[in-house]
């Protein structure tokens, strides 16, 4: 039943996208609750990362943040979190649900294009969840130049790979993951990946440095 319903609604988020511009597709998401990718939720393995003291501090980028839970959970004194969405829709619910957050002052969001903004500081981290397994296949490459002229020379790269329940996904999964290692091999980046039994669907977690 949970799969036919979620066959349903990625077909429905498809035929968003195919009537115009990528980021209207986005917004319409939104607009009509279909986003299977919103937990509703900080992501429990981020936080489990940063509650043990493995999460890199200093200045981190979250692409495509959504509502913003993870930039809440993991946005503190020693860590100031940029979350960006190119969707509208998005970064007003994520303001609205950060208005009465106690670390507001250690956390913001941007209405952007990852692909054409030009941030004035580099970071030290980025966390990619969602981001990277939803953009147009000519973009991919163009992340991974957009993430190492972000990333400061010391910075680090973490990303988790979406959910899995079933055989085809599994193989798309593979894929991914894949090419994300490529694109970042060929920019001369070491990659780390390890399984993770906190994330949803016992996603794969990947770690990339310069």
């Amino acid at each position: 039943m949970y799969q036919n319903r979620e066959s349903e609604v990625n077909k429905m988020v498809f035929a968003l996208f195919s009537k115009g511009k990528n980021h209207d597709g986005w917004d319409k998401c939104w607009e009509q609750g279909l986003t299977p990718w919103d937990l509703g939720q900080h992501t429990p393995v981020l936080v489990h990362l940063c509650n043990s003291g493995a999460l890199p501090k200093g200045r981190t980028l979250i692409p495509g943040c959504g509502s913003g839970y993870d930039v809440m959970a993991i946005a503190c004194s020693e860590r100031y979190v940029v979350g960006v969405d190119i969707s509208d829709i998005a970064i007003k619910k994520a303001k609205e649900l950060s208005s009465g957050s106690p670390n507001a002052e250690h956390f913001t969001f941007l209405k952007t294009d990852f692909f054409t903004w030009h941030p004035a500081e580099l970071f030290d981290l980025i966390f990619d969840y969602t981001f990277f397994c939803a953009i147009e296949p000519d973009l991919r490459s163009i992340w991974a130049s957009k993430i190492r002229e972000f990333l400061k020379p010391d910075g680090e790269l973490i990303t988790l790979i979406y959910p899995i329940d079933n055989h085809e996904a599994m193989k798309k999964c593979c894929i991914l993951l894949g090419l994300k290692q490529y694109l970042l091999w060929k920019i001369s980046w070491l990659l780390h990946l390890v399984g993770e039994e906190r994330s949803w669907g016992g996603g794969k977690g990947s770690s990339a440095t310069p």
